[in-house]
């Protein structure tokens, strides 16, 4: 999960690490654990996909899976990630430069 997170141009192959999230619980009958779901949140940060870390994070605890506080950083990072490519669209499309002062 950790190397679909890292893989890809911008951290594209995230949705990857969500399937065999989902393989792991399949082959297993158990959720995945607290690292695998961690990996799978910080691929999502790296795509600045927060809506996916959220949702995540929400699966965990209803499988009674305790986050840590990796998981909370990445849950964090993931919402910064997504705030900072928000802003940079905003502001691309407004004409405003980053050496105006």
């Amino acid at each position: 999960i950790s190397a679909c997170a890292r893989s890809g141009r911008n951290g594209d192959r995230w949705a990857d690490g969500i399937k065999l999230l989902h393989e792991m619980r399949d082959a297993t009958g158990s959720p995945p654990d607290v690292v695998a779901y961690t990996a799978a949140v910080g691929g999502c940060a790296q795509a600045g996909r927060h809506y996916v870390a959220f949702k995540l994070l929400e699966r965990m605890r209803e499988e009674g899976v305790e986050p840590n506080v990796v998981t909370y950083n990445a849950v964090i990072r993931a919402c910064a990630t997504a705030s900072a490519r928000a802003a940079a669209e905003l502001t691309g499309s407004q004409g405003f430069s980053s050496d105006a002062a």
